[in-house]
């Protein structure tokens, strides 16, 4: 990676805490009048650089406040290819970050023209991270005791895993689907969660042919195995909307998997097994 660049210019430099995965890493940040880039101060005063990340494509969001959550001095950092929320050491602090990456992100996006704004949400994916556009904020792995799609209390037995595609944490069993991201930066297919498997890979299916709607419909058929509702007997059948809901049962809720089409609406319920 080249930082040294005739055009580029030094903006503001400083440390924030970067929310990772399992805990909370305190890093150098540098924002330069293009990019950003944040490194891992090492014991020999050295940097180690983690990641740059285009200006052109990345944005900048606050995190509401919570009455029961330290959130005040929280905000994300959005971009195609990595997403992540950083915490600042004051009020002053993080309102000057916000400000610095909104003002140079938006001189880069007007500089470069229409190709490199942001694209507008697809109605069909996760209100959580756009699986074609944007890198999903992954969230925090303790503070979530359930899976977002099944709502199965996690265990020793019963794992927490990330979507790649809008960043929740789910159970093994909701997440055993994989899709390709390589707007994300990955070369290989990757784990989602069922919520984004069939909204996106699925579901999204406006431009695609006939044999391949009748593919989808045939693959669902199988996942479903032997049920009452024959999946491929409707030649004119097509998917409008997929994904998780609690069912108002006589004794207590239960969550089941929707599935809606043109003439018909499915739901059922995921099979125990193995996570």
């Amino acid at each position: 990676v080249n930082i040294v660049e005739a055009h580029r210019v030094i903006i503001k430099e400083g440390t924030l805490s970067k929310v990772c995965r399992r805990s909370i890493k305190t890093y150098v940040f540098i924002l330069f009048s293009d990019v950003i880039v944040y490194a891992e101060k090492m014991a020999n005063k050295r940097l180690l650089l983690h990641r740059m990340l285009d200006l052109a494509a990345t944005r900048v969001e606050d995190i509401a406040k919570a009455e029961d959550d330290e959130s005040p001095l929280h905000f994300s950092i959005v971009s195609t290819e990595k997403s992540f929320e950083v915490i600042a050491e004051d009020e002053k602090d993080k309102a000057d970050w916000m400000y610095q990456l909104r003002k140079y992100g938006n001189s880069q996006r007007e500089q470069r023209g229409p190709s490199a704004q942001a694209a507008p949400r697809a109605s069909m994916l996760p209100t959580r991270g756009k699986a074609a556009e944007e890198a999903p904020v992954w969230a925090r792995g303790e503070k979530n005791s359930a899976c977002s799609v099944c709502t199965t209390k996690f265990s020793v037995t019963k794992r927490r895993h990330h979507c790649r595609c809008c960043g929740d944490v789910v159970c093994g069993l909701c997440s055993v689907h994989q899709m390709y991201l390589p707007n994300c930066g990955m070369k290989k297919a990757v784990r989602v969660c069922d919520a984004c498997y069939f909204s996106v890979e699925i579901l999204d299916l406006a431009d695609v042919v006939e044999e391949e709607n009748q593919a989808k419909l045939e693959e669902l058929q199988e996942l479903f195995g032997k049920c009452k509702f024959n999946f491929t007997d409707n030649p004119n059948r097509k998917f409008m909307k997929a994904g998780p809901l609690t069912k108002v049962c006589r004794r207590e809720d239960k969550r089941f998997f929707f599935f809606l089409f043109t003439d018909a609406i499915v739901y059922g319920e995921r099979k125990s097994g193995r996570d």
